[in-house]
């Protein structure tokens, strides 16, 4: 289901400013039009099945 209220606000403010860090990363090493990419995934219980949300995020490098 997807993320609804102030949750997906979050994320996609914490995505935009660690995608943006990673293409001012590549842009100073010379990379000008760097594309960067992600993965998450919300989790909702914990390891003993009780009721935990939470994300599990991999961000990838930026190729160039």
């Amino acid at each position: 289901a997807p993320m609804a209220g102030s949750s997906a606000y979050f994320w996609a403010v914490f995505l935009r400013v660690v995608l943006v860090w990673y293409r001012q990363q590549a842009r100073s090493q010379g990379y000008a039009d760097a594309r960067c990419g992600s993965g998450t995934f919300l989790k909702r219980f914990g390891s003993a099945l009780n009721l935990n949300p939470h994300f599990h995020f991999s961000s990838f490098g930026c190729a160039g």
